[in-house]
């Protein structure tokens, strides 16, 4: 993966659902390593955010641009802009409580189904599961954490 050096493209923002995006042309998401989920640092005018590619189909990829990015660079859907790419030296991957690693653990392949979710995913997860305020619902967001983990296994 060469990765290393920053990579620009240009690309109109379009929307999904609520969503922005960009789609990423392929020779990017290939010199980026090509894998299913690319953790990346995205660059566009002055607004810096670690950020992960998600794949689209045919070795492309997509990538979201939240709000904050949007505002700090002054644009929004049908904007032509030009961004800059370069693979995240240190993707950030959540700190799994106890629970959620015990039973991760127990069951054969979940941790390895739930590591290959994107870093996103699996931040969303962690943070979805903290949130919760009874025992319960824990137990409950537990539970669905391991089906998309046995998912994706």
């Amino acid at each position: 993966m060469s990765g290393r050096r920053p990579l620009q493209f240009t690309a109109r923002i379009y929307q999904v659902g609520s969503n922005r995006c960009l789609d990423v042309p392929v020779s990017i998401s290939r010199a980026l390593g090509g894998q299913r989920y690319l953790p990346v640092v995205l660059t566009l005018g002055r607004a810096r955010r670690r950020t992960t590619l998600v794949p689209r189909g045919g070795g492309r990829h997509r990538v979201f641009l939240d709000s904050r990015v949007r505002r700090a660079a002054g644009v929004d859907t049908t904007d032509q802009v030009t961004v800059t790419l370069e693979a995240d030296p240190q993707p950030v991957a959540p700190a799994l409580p106890a629970d959620l690693e015990a039973e991760l653990n127990r069951r054969p392949g979940r941790l390895a189904g739930f590591q290959r979710l994107s870093a996103y995913l699996r931040r969303e997860a962690v943070s979805w599961l903290e949130k919760a305020q009874r025992p319960e619902t824990r137990a409950k967001r537990i539970a669905r954490i391991l089906e998309l983990a046995e998912k994706n296994d």
